[in-house]
């Protein structure tokens, strides 16, 4: 019996890694380019995200490590105690638990700078293309869990276009948007008000932001369903 269980949740565990790593930087974002100004300053988050994808290969590697090592011993209570702490903390990773912990709340909202007979109004609205670089920058500056408006971002999130709203996990968003970053407060702030960030362009065309630290920020987790449609999980020890 005990054997069953500890099959069953090395099993749920490998199936919330490859969910968290496999798709951690496939936010969906289908809309079209807001606007062609802002295209070239898109190229400097490149090497940001490089580098993020890269940390989690290395983080994916050490799970996997750690998975290898538990197969490889006798099923017993300590065994097993340690297997369902592991599954709690890849729930917690994957954005299926509750978290706290002290970060960021950052507050956007649309500009309310008069735009120029040729300007593009466009570009003094917050898009779902903006919300997605926020979320990546804040990723990439070490932000353990986040939110928009409540809804926790994962691996299966999308952000993206709906007519005058914004949809984050097919839930219909309108501004003001509240961002929650739990991690390094001071650290995801500095990275956040840098000159060149994301945030420092948008400033630019007068999108309004709030941006505080606080100690305590309550993000629930994800609330919908998360199904492996055409995913299947590889057991190493059988030979294809």
């Amino acid at each position: 019996m005990k054997n069953k269980e500890f099959i069953i949740t090395i099993t749920i565990i490998c199936f919330i890694l490859g969910l968290m790593f496999n798709m951690q930087l496939k936010t969906v974002n289908k809309s079209t380019t807001t606007a062609t100004v802002r295209n070239s300053e898109l190229q400097a988050q490149y090497s940001e995200l490089k580098k993020a994808y890269d940390d989690m290969q290395v983080t994916l590697a050490e799970k996997e490590k750690i998975l290898q090592d538990y197969r490889n011993v006798e099923t017993t209570e300590e065994t097993v105690e340690l297997i369902k702490q592991e599954l709690n903390t890849a729930l917690r990773d994957a954005g299926l638990k509750d978290v706290r912990g002290q970060g960021l709340i950052v507050t956007v909202e649309d500009s309310v700078n008069e735009a120029g007979q040729d300007t593009n109004l466009n570009n003094y609205l917050v898009h779902d293309e903006d919300l997605l670089n926020i979320v990546n920058e804040l990723k990439s500056s070490g932000a353990e869990a986040i939110s928009i408006n409540d809804q926790r971002i994962v691996a299966m999130s999308s952000i993206r276009c709906a007519g005058p709203t914004i949809l984050v996990n097919d839930e219909k968003l309108a501004p003001p948007f509240t961002i929650k970053a739990i991690g390094d407060a001071s650290l995801l702030e500095s990275a956040i008000n840098m000159r060149g960030s994301y945030v420092d362009i948008l400033k630019g065309w007068g999108i309004r932001f709030t941006i505080t630290k606080e100690n305590d920020i309550f993000i629930p987790k994800y609330s919908k369903t998360i199904k492996g449609k055409y995913v299947t999980i590889v057991d190493e020890n059988v030979e294809e």
